[in-house]
């Protein structure tokens, strides 16, 4: 295939990136939609939508195609859960995480070798939650239970529950970052 010019990448280079990073893509978006066929489908259609923009516009360079990749996927998914939202009152992780998400997947260029690391990082961490900490991700993840759902198993309100997971969130991040850290040095 021609290129747009010298200076951007021919639509098959931006094909080969793409599908060089599949799997990191497309567990990055099952991660936020739970279900594995929307999030190959949404790899395709991102695939697609990226040879149309080598096409026309292009990219600068193999990192512009991984960021756009990524957010491009993510504008996917999070359409994907409103709707799902809307036809079937799921509750899906907040637009404030899918962005924190996104955007650490997009600036780290090496992830996809590190995602192994970063796997066993997490069950590190997971393993030094409190009881109860682990007991919310396993409903909340697990079970696949909505938050609402996970609340009323625990006798919990709902607030209660969010603000729960948000801490374990933030403290899983801090966690994985530290553990990640330490296996570098």
């Amino acid at each position: 295939m021609e290129e747009v010019s010298s200076e951007h990448l021919a639509s098959d280079v931006v094909a080969a990136q793409l599908l060089g990073m599949r799997l990191e893509l497309t567990g990055f978006v099952r991660a936020m939609v739970r279900d594995v066929h929307s999030a190959d489908d949404i790899f395709q259609e991102t695939c697609v939508k990226a040879v149309r923009e080598a096409g026309t516009r292009g990219f600068s360079g193999v990192e512009h195609v991984r960021r756009w990749a990524f957010v491009t996927a993510k504008h996917a998914a999070v359409d994907l859960l409103r709707h799902r939202s809307r036809k079937h009152g799921e509750v899906a992780l907040s637009e404030e995480l899918l962005e924190l998400l996104a955007n650490e997947q997009a600036e780290s260029p090496q992830s996809c070798a590190s995602s192994g690391n970063a796997l066993r990082a997490l069950g590190r961490c997971l393993e030094g939650l409190t009881p109860r900490s682990r007991k919310v991700l396993a409903l909340r993840y697990g079970e696949e239970l909505s938050g609402i759902e996970v609340a009323k198993r625990l006798d919990r309100k709902v607030d209660s529950i969010y603000k729960s997971l948000a801490r374990i969130y933030a403290q899983l991040r801090v966690c994985i970052r530290q553990r990640l850290l330490e296996e570098e040095a």
